[in-house]
């Protein structure tokens, strides 16, 4: 007659629970990431929305400061306390050492446990190959029917959570696309207008030249440029990489923290400005009246040099119609109906 005990030995309890715990913990992850999926469907129209809402304001905010209080080894150990900011190494120093016990920790679970798991493979194929079954064969297939549940459990949680995952990571990595591609966009375009500002202050026709007073203007707002625009392309690009590597470890819930926070405020000086810098309207100004002045004083200069010369000179103009004079945008707009006999300054060159 077989020995049956009334309790299952200690042995098979902590797989047990590990299996279970993990099943659990799976499903539920995999849930919480579609929620959060669904809900950061509307970020980058929420983004564009509050850059376009937003007034200019000379504040300044700390992304995500209480979440990123950390201990800092590069700062003998003291908390970090510059919020989010992906370029700064204190920042970095401080989530990798706040992340090294945790891993730390499952490399020691995980030795552990195969350590266990090869001893007792050891002592039931070794130590009690004589002994008889202590068991009864339903006991066994009920092992093997709930081991292959939970093992099927936890591999449809694993399944739903890095499906979960990934969608939440392709949201998230359109929205620092986006940013980014703005930040590369304005800082493309406030060069071009620095180019066309400094080609326009040398421009020469007919030995007139640009008034010094608008010279100024132009270095004046030159220097504005190279005091706020100062975000080189390389060094965008390089903080792309960096988003995209550090969103998918444990800076993903720093960086929706901080972005909640920037959206709310996109005008405010912030780390965000790295990346995306904003501008407020007294620079805009500055940079629109300069523009405004060079161009309506190259127009001028134009269209004297057309009625003066050409117009009037028959050794440049013998045969047919007079050269219309160029529109001025600021004046008049900058469509033919607007400009009337006039030709827009888009079409000058035709």
């Amino acid at each position: 007659m077989m020995y049956r005990p009334k309790k299952l030995k200690q042995f098979y309890i902590i797989p047990a629970l590990f299996l279970m715990l993990s099943t659990l913990f799976s499903v539920s992850h995999g849930r919480q990431n579609e929620n959060v999926d669904l809900q950061s469907d509307g970020i980058m129209r929420l983004v564009k929305r509050k850059m376009e809402e937003t007034e200019s304001r000379n504040s300044s905010i700390i992304l995500a400061k209480e979440e990123t209080e950390r201990p800092d080894p590069l700062n003998k150990f003291k908390d970090y306390k510059g919020g989010w900011d992906i370029t700064s190494k204190h920042y970095l120093a401080s989530v990798g050492y706040s992340s090294a016990p945790f891993a730390l920790m499952a490399i020691v679970w995980f030795m552990l446990f195969g350590i266990f798991l090869l001893c007792a493979c050891i002592c039931c194929c070794c130590c009690h190959r004589n002994k008889p079954y202590g068991y009864s064969r339903l006991a066994y297939a009920c092992s093997l029917i709930f081991l292959i549940l939970f093992t099927i459990a936890a591999v449809a949680g694993c399944a739903l959570m890095f499906t979960g995952e990934g969608k939440f990571l392709a949201s998230v990595n359109d929205v620092s696309h986006y940013i980014v591609t703005q930040g590369l966009s304005i800082y493309d375009n406030i060069i071009g207008i620095q180019n066309f500002l400094i080609s326009a202050k040398n421009v020469v026709l007919n030995n007139k030249f640009v008034p010094d007073d608008l010279k100024g203007e132009v270095d004046k707002a030159n220097k504005l440029i190279d005091s706020v625009g100062s975000l080189p392309r390389i060094k965008s690009q390089d903080i792309t990489d960096e988003i995209r590597k550090l969103l998918k470890q444990i800076i993903v819930s720093d960086t929706c923290i901080a972005m909640d926070e920037w959206i709310q405020d996109p005008m405010a000086d912030s780390a965000m400005g790295e990346v995306l810098p904003c501008f407020d309207m007294a620079f805009g100004e500055e940079i629109k009246e300069a523009g405004k002045g060079v161009t309506t004083n190259v127009n001028d200069l134009l269209n004297q040099f057309i009625t003066v010369l050409a117009n009037n000179n028959t050794a440049n103009n013998q045969s047919g119609p007079l050269v219309p004079l160029i529109c001025d945008p600021y004046k008049h707009g900058d469509s033919q109906e607007s400009c009337g006999d006039e030709v827009p300054l888009k079409n000058a060159t035709e």
